[in-house]
């Protein structure tokens, strides 16, 4: 009678652990997540890029910036991306007078814990993490112009409002 009740409750055990969320379920959980969180304006506080070799010869190489350093570097401002609540997104580009140089619009979207942004001439893809206010984002991508998106993009953002600041 023992070995019975022992076996009805790894049964029932078994189970319970068996009804929790799929894969796919814990997928469309962490993107409704994201996507709550991501809407606001973010300034870039730190990029870099690990650019690979051409075809295995030369040297790899990595390029930086920070926020504290951002315009001596570029002689821009940090960019700025607003996310709103409709999937839209706007990025801008500034000078250090704050005169407007660039700017892109897009839609975005998020699947999983992959962040889409499309533009009208192209379509950008991040894995993103959102902690403490700032946001995560890597992707593979063709930095160099050699034609194979082969290059690390990694690069943090930080929540400045929950709303339009340009």
């Amino acid at each position: 009678m023992k070995l019975i009740l022992n076996y009805f409750f790894i049964i029932v055990l078994l189970t319970l652990l068996g009804c929790g969320p799929s894969a796919e379920e814990k997928n469309q959980q962490k993107a409704q997540a994201l996507s709550e969180q991501i809407p606001g304006t973010w300034q870039i506080t730190y990029m870099s890029v690990k650019i690979d070799s051409y075809q295995s010869v030369g040297k790899d190489s990595l390029f930086e910036a920070r926020e504290e350093t951002w315009e001596n570097q570029f002689q821009v401002k940090p960019f700025r991306m607003f996310f709103d609540k409709d999937k839209k997104y706007h990025q801008t580009f500034r000078g250090r007078d704050n005169s407007l140089i660039s700017e892109y619009y897009g839609i975005w979207k998020i699947k999983g814990d992959t962040l889409t942004l499309t533009q009208s001439d192209q379509t950008l893809e991040y894995k993103i993490e959102l902690e403490n206010g700032q946001i995560f984002m890597t992707s593979l991508m063709d930095w160099d112009g050699d034609q194979v998106e082969d290059d690390t993009y990694y690069a943090k953002q930080r929540l400045i409002s929950k709303r339009s600041v340009e």
